[in-house]
């Protein structure tokens, strides 16, 4: 049984050895195979060992959603910038959906204090600010510095003033202006030939504006439409992820309960066994205490039974010879007297020698 148990002491420092989940399910033992108390805590370490496993696995499955998230926050503000330029060109005052972090979900950011969150400016000594001057000037000096070696800024600046896309001119935004003379023009009928000509082109340009703007207008608005359905789907498709991951948080939660309560039910069969062999040396110390006064009790017995045997034979004599007494009692009586003595004072005497038992014992007492 050592050599047994000495096994099971190797395969447990084996466990430890950062054995994977399925390792470790072909290392536990059948429930039916635990008979020893060794076997029993080997199996609570890698029982201890296969929960942390799983758990280790959930928070991996938990780290890819959260780094699924940021990326899904990501496109979304992408999305939301291009949403709100559209906005901003149809002037309107719509809302849209703008993702947000909860506290909980940056718990790193706890001690983090940010701008909105000082009541006050913080105390500056004349160090810290001729510090923060000598940075700020640092900085400046890198930047012209850079400014001065960057070929290709400069460059960019002298050909498109700084920005690689040209803004499409936006119709929305645009005003034609009618003739200037048309403020102060009489009826029509008095126009010449060049000014209903000028009128008729400044109509014909406004029409195709607002031709322009109502298309436009709508590809906005279809522009719109396609980014909110792709930030809804966006969201549908992530909130899919986070329920996949709530349902395998409670299986796990399940298993992992299950495994803490066999856990529990080992220890306490443990306990229970070392409670037993307590009781059972206490009950054996018990028993051979009582062996022992019994043994004490039995010799004192046996003396007893000796002194109640010799009192029984000398209580035996005692009462024979008394007989024998009270049979020659007339007999010793008429030869000890002198005279001659009455029947009647025999008889008197008699009952007077039968009575001495009963005085002598109240005079004992």
């Amino acid at each position: 049984e050592d050599a047994h148990e000495g096994e099971e002491e190797g395969e447990g420092e084996a466990a430890g050895g950062g054995l994977d989940e399925k390792s470790l399910m072909t290392l536990l033992y059948p429930p039916t195979a635990l008979k020893t108390p060794n076997q029993r805590r080997l199996q609570m370490v890698l029982l201890a060992e296969l929960t942390r496993e799983i758990r280790k696995n959930f928070n991996g499955h938990f780290d890819k959603i959260m780094s699924l998230k940021e990326e899904e926050v990501d496109k979304i503000e992408e999305r939301n910038i291009r949403i709100q330029e559209i906005l901003t060109e149809l002037v309107s005052k719509e809302d849209f959906f703008k993702p947000s972090w909860d506290s909980k979900e940056r718990p790193h950011e706890v001690l983090t204090v940010t701008d909105a969150e000082m009541t006050c400016k913080p105390y500056e000594t004349e160090e810290m600010r001729e510090v923060k001057r000598r940075a700020e000037e640092e900085r400046k000096r890198r930047e012209e510095e850079s400014k001065k070696d960057n070929i290709g800024e400069r460059a960019l600046n002298d050909m498109m003033f700084g920005q690689l896309e040209i803004k499409k001119e936006n119709v929305m935004d645009q005003e034609l202006e009618p003739p200037a003379w048309a403020a102060e023009a009489g009826p029509e009928e008095e126009w010449t030939v060049e000014m209903v000509k000028e009128m008729e082109e400044f109509r014909a340009a406004k029409k195709a504006l607002e031709d322009e703007r109502e298309k436009q207008r709508k590809a906005l608005e279809l522009e719109l439409k396609k980014l909110r359905t792709e930030v809804s789907d966006i969201c549908k498709g992530f909130d899919e992820k986070v329920k996949d991951l709530a349902d395998i948080r409670v299986q796990v939660q399940v298993v992992v309960t299950t495994q803490e309560l066999y856990s529990l039910r080992l220890a306490m069969g443990i306990m229970e066994t070392e409670d037993d062999l307590v009781s059972t040396a206490r009950l054996d110390k018990d028993l051979d205490a009582l062996r022992k006064a019994k043994n004490e009790l039995s010799e004192q017995t046996s003396n007893w039974a000796e002194q109640v045997d010799a009192a029984k034979e000398r209580l035996l004599e005692l009462q024979e010879e008394d007989r024998a007494m009270e049979r020659n009692f007339r007999k010793d009586i008429s030869t000890a007297s002198a005279e001659a003595i009455r029947q009647e004072d025999i008889k008197n005497l008699l009952v007077l020698y039968k009575q001495r038992r009963p005085l002598a014992a109240a005079v004992a007492c």
